[in-house]
């Protein structure tokens, strides 16, 4: 059903909502990920979300965004129409899937590279909101790994902002403790959390525990328990109950990631901040000694 511009050779993936294929643009001869969206006009959330994306892909322009080829409608077999989506092919698997250990070379070079690719998506008003290593692609360019983001929302919208954004462990405390009261630093600890697994792949002594994904109680285990200032700016009144009840934890940042060396983990420490407005920001973070 995709018309003949594009030879479908194999599948990618799936989504919630789409399915992902490997296919050659017949006009260029280019190998690109052609996402279908299924019967897009299903409802008008579903609509306007799908058109969102496409609006947005077509604003992004940067080496390390996967970028938008093409966009068209098709009738399905079932009677409904489908959206496609042409995007350029990261054929490098993506950071979650990657496997071995890095260089610390390597692991600062891949976080530069994410920061300041946040930093260009929150300069147009754009949030990330699923910042996660598994949407992280990697390319080979000159002989050192490029990634290659995909996806993203906008900031702003029409629809209010909700809790159901983020993949779980990636999710920021804001997120999960508020009504949908969050701002673009919810990129920032996701970018945190990736920064945890890479560091994981820096060789370091037997007995570091590895980086632990939330529950809460799982999280607090390795930032520490939010100081009551910190507690007191939480907006519902059953997660401060639920924070003033907590016993105080010290962090662990510093004996579960000493192997990476003190700026690195003052790094982490700053991108892991439980209270948004002291999370650091993408300049802050680019500024770091840790980049020095």
């Amino acid at each position: 059903q995709v018309g003949s511009r594009y030879r479908l050779v194999k599948v990618l993936g799936y989504g919630s909502y789409s399915a992902v294929c490997l296919a050659v643009d017949e006009a260029t001869g280019e190998k690109v990920a052609l996402k279908r969206v299924a019967d897009v006009l299903q409802s008008p959330e579903h609509t306007k979300r799908v058109l969102r994306e496409i609006c947005i892909l077509r604003r992004l322009r940067h080496p390390n965004l996967i970028g938008i080829r093409d966009a068209f409608v098709r009738p399905s077999a079932t009677g409904h129409v489908d959206v496609y989506i042409a995007m350029e092919l990261a054929d490098g698997g993506d950071l979650f899937h990657l496997r071995g250990q890095m260089s610390s070379e390597e692991v600062r070079s891949l976080m530069w590279q994410l920061i300041v690719t946040i930093k260009y998506l929150h300069s147009i008003h754009v949030w990330h909101r699923d910042m996660k290593s598994q949407n992280v692609f990697l390319v080979w360019e000159g002989g050192e790994r490029v990634i290659k983001v995909g996806r993203g929302s906008k900031a702003g919208f029409k629809a209010p902002l909700t809790r159901v954004v983020a993949t779980p462990c990636y999710r920021a405390p804001e997120v999960v403790m508020s009504r949908g009261g969050y701002t673009a630093s919810i990129d920032m600890w996701s970018l945190g959390c990736i920064f945890g697994e890479l560091l994981q792949r820096i060789a370091h002594p037997p007995g570091i525990a590895c980086w632990p994904a939330t529950p809460l109680q799982a999280l607090f285990a390795v930032i520490g328990t939010p100081c009551w200032a910190d507690v007191a700016a939480v907006q519902e009144p059953s997660w401060r109950r639920y924070l003033h009840h907590l016993p105080g934890r010290a962090p662990t940042l510093y004996r579960r990631f000493a192997a990476a060396g003190e700026a690195a983990v003052d790094l982490l420490s700053r991108l892991l901040a439980f209270d948004p407005t002291r999370r650091c920001s993408p300049d802050e973070a680019l500024a770091h000694e840790y980049f020095a």
